[in-house]
């Protein structure tokens, strides 16, 4: 329910037809418009269902769930816009515009994320029990946290990333990072990573999958000691593992 001191918003269907970005990724009903006035950074809080994030146009923020809207609630603190859901089960879809926010925090918990080519300064997403997935996502700073969910990253675009989860597994596909530090207690840890200059990948009982841009790394054959520093002999990376001796583990050249 929108209380006394919420942003004034107006209903989609009075929205431009640019606007209406959330038509583009199969949105359906009517939603909510938040004008920007200010707003730099958007805190989200979800209890149970999903939460997914695309890119928009114009100068606002737009807000839909498929539940109950009166469940769904929003106001600004400064420049900080708060948005909080208590719908079980319910999705809450939301369309932020390139490049105008400073961070965007999503607690989700147990729901699951997903974050779908969104230019933004610093993304921190934690969550119980939910997957996240994100998709070509350019930040300065990307953090995800999960404690048994999987988590997917594809074609992201980062200085620094990173991943954490304690029974889950994190594989990223096709991304850019300057610094990668992912750990998972008995997760599978499968990454494709391009321009890193640092990385380091720590597991308790499973396994670790790293794909560097070719001439990076030669292929290697796993020591039998508990901590294994690379050689100096991978082009300026600094590449650490962390691993029990029994885990299987594998550094390539890929692209």
């Amino acid at each position: 329910s929108r209380a006394a001191d919420t942003t004034d918003v107006v209903l989609e269907e009075s929205l431009p037809a640019q606007d209406q970005t959330a038509y583009d990724y199969g949105y359906e009903g009517d939603g909510f418009w938040v004008p920007l006035e200010g707003i730099r950074a958007v805190n989200v809080q979800m209890v149970t269902g999903a939460v997914w994030v695309s890119a928009g146009d114009g100068g606002g923020i737009f807000l839909r769930t498929d539940g109950d809207e009166r469940l769904l609630h929003w106001e600004q603190n400064g420049n900080t816009l708060n948005i909080s859901s208590r719908g079980g089960g319910d999705t809450l879809y939301m369309a932020v515009p390139d490049d105008v926010l400073d961070s965007l925090t999503i607690n989700a918990s147990p729901a699951d994320v997903m974050i779908d080519t969104v230019n933004i300064n610093t993304l921190d997403i934690t969550t119980v029990t939910g997957d996240v997935r994100a998709g070509w996502v350019n930040a300065a700073e990307i953090t995800v946290k999960t404690t048994s969910g999987d988590v997917y990253l594809d074609g992201l675009t980062t200085d620094s990333l990173n991943v954490s989860t304690a029974s889950g597994d994190v594989e990223g596909l096709s991304s850019s990072a300057r610094v990668l530090e992912a750990k998972s207690i008995s997760g599978e840890l499968e990454m494709d990573l391009l321009g890193a200059e640092r990385i380091a990948l720590e597991t308790t009982s499973g396994s670790i999958d790293l794909s560097l841009e070719a001439g990076s790394c030669p292929p290697r054959t796993p020591p039998e000691q508990l901590e294994a520093p690379m050689p100096g002999d991978c082009r300026g990376v600094d590449l650490r593992l962390l691993f029990a001796p029994s885990a299987a583990w594998r550094v390539q050249d890929y692209f």
